[in-house]
């Protein structure tokens, strides 16, 4: 399926890797600011033998409820690799990284110079 992307999204690549993260693959996934997890195509995950552990619900932009697999994987971003929980989709769908998986690099979306940057995260002592 062919999506429009807005002037505030751009691609990075990123590695997915197996579930012992031996072997790895490279994806261009779109960048925004719309998805909660990062999204990749079923067939992606099927290939490097990824099998989903769970299911979740989610909304979609048209606000209709799904139920999507999802497993948690090692992904390589920004000279960093972490487990990040992905979500899968069809094979025609865009690979997009998520607002959670930016967090969990300590990274957020430029829009301008449509880049990712380094942040620091917030922690809250309570008085």
């Amino acid at each position: 399926a062919s999506e429009e992307i807005s002037m505030s999204e751009f691609t990075v690549e990123i590695r997915i890797g197996d579930s012992s993260g031996r072997r790895f693959e490279s994806v261009q996934a779109l960048v925004g600011t719309s998805a909660t997890y990062t999204t990749l195509p079923d067939s992606v995950l099927r290939r490097l033998g990824v099998h989903p552990t769970g299911d979740r619900s989610f909304v979609l932009p048209d606000s209709r409820c799904v139920r999507r697999s999802a497993a948690n994987v090692p992904i390589t971003l920004a000279g960093q690799t972490l487990l990040n929980l992905v979500v899968f989709e069809s094979d025609d769908a865009t690979p997009r990284l998520g607002a959670v998986t930016l967090a969990t690099f300590g990274l957020a979306v430029d829009p301008v110079n449509r880049r990712l940057i380094r942040v620091d995260a917030l922690l809250k002592s309570h008085a």
